[in-house]
């Protein structure tokens, strides 16, 4: 394997989204099958993604 080309700054400029899902989203897209799960995972935000692994994935 070569090594990493990783030095600290990208090469070319990169987007990424990070697209919510489950019942608590806002966006009341017509294929979600999440609202009809809202029952069922209740109203624990343990699912939701935490302020850390955001930061670690948006650095």
């Amino acid at each position: 394997m070569t090594a990493s080309l990783y030095r600290g700054r990208p090469v070319v400029r990169m987007h990424a989204m990070i697209k919510p899902i489950g019942p608590v989203c806002n966006l009341d897209c017509s294929y979600c099958y999440y609202l009809s799960k809202e029952r069922l995972l209740g109203t624990d935000s343990g699912w939701r993604l935490s302020e850390e692994t955001l930061e670690t994935f948006i650095r």
